[in-house]
């Protein structure tokens, strides 16, 4: 996170400085964002390891897309590949997700709930990923992988919709035209090709997401279990009055809950499809 603040707090300075040079006002507002994203960003190293992640990837997107546009605007961006210029509003968006991250982090409920999710992401044990061998590495960094990667397919998802939405509108207007060539062009040169990718991009979020609730639901549920188990907690506590009863599957029934968001686990992990959408 450090460095990560230290990155930001350069790119706040160059788009301040690039402001006065060129009184641009975006850019003086995109640095001040910066700014503010650099001491949330240094600030967040004391926060939830899960919600770290998204502090990390919201941040590293505004480094990368707040250079492309500073670079855009003083003239540097090659004319050719124009078209994978960001617009403006991108690092500022990013920026504002990252603040709100942290924002969000200090409320006392969100703490509660993550300082259990935060057992998962902390794991130390070496990660077994089938069917490959033992991953060299530990189970956290394995969640902390599949957690970025869902959100930059989701980020990826949405950035094809609203390319479909550009689609629908020269599509339509290809056949309020009557241009057959045109049309032709935008269905089989726009429109399969981003939909086969929104489908491809989809069907391996859904693996992706999968994947990490099963691990994540395990590794808790087992975790919790051990500790029910250890030091004879489930003897001792038949002699006390007041007796719990089935606590195994409570815990199983609990977690499942906790990761799935709800009892019918239609916002998985917490709901990082909402979180990671800008």
């Amino acid at each position: 996170m450090r460095r990560l603040s230290a990155g930001l707090a350069l790119l706040g300075v160059l788009a301040l400085a690039q402001s006065g040079f060129k009184t641009n006002i975006s850019d003086a507002l995109l640095g001040s964002l910066v700014l503010l994203a650099a001491a949330t960003t240094f600030r967040s190293r004391a926060i939830s390891s899960f919600l770290k992640i998204f502090v990390g990837v919201f941040s590293t997107e505004t480094i990368v897309l707040g250079l492309a546009v500073l670079v855009g605007e003083a003239g540097l961006w090659p004319s050719k590949y124009a078209w994978l210029l960001p617009p403006e509003s991108l690092p500022l968006a990013v920026a504002i997700f990252s603040i709100l991250v942290y924002a969000v982090a200090q409320f006392d409920t969100v703490r509660q709930m993550t300082r259990i999710a935060d057992r998962y992401f902390n794991a130390d044990e070496a990660a077994r990923l089938w069917p490959f061998r033992t991953y060299a590495g530990t189970e956290r960094r394995l969640a902390v992988a599949m957690v970025v990667s869902l959100v930059l397919i989701n980020q990826a998802e949405v950035g094809i919709l609203l390319r479909l939405n550009f689609f629908n509108r020269d599509w339509f207007d290809a056949i309020q035209n009557h241009d057959a060539p045109m049309f032709w062009q935008q269905l089989l040169f726009v429109f399969t090709p981003w939909a086969f990718a929104y489908v491809t991009m989809s069907v391996v979020e859904f693996f992706i997401q999968s994947m990490l609730v099963i691990r994540w639901r395990r590794w808790l549920t087992g975790h919790f279990v051990s500790r029910w188990l250890a030091g004879h907690n489930h003897y001792r506590i038949s002699l006390m009055a007041g007796q719990t009863d089935n606590p195994d599957q409570r815990i199983a029934e609990d977690v499942f809950r906790l990761i799935n968001g709800g009892s019918d686990g239609s916002n998985t992990a917490y709901g990082i499809r909402s979180a990671s959408c800008c």
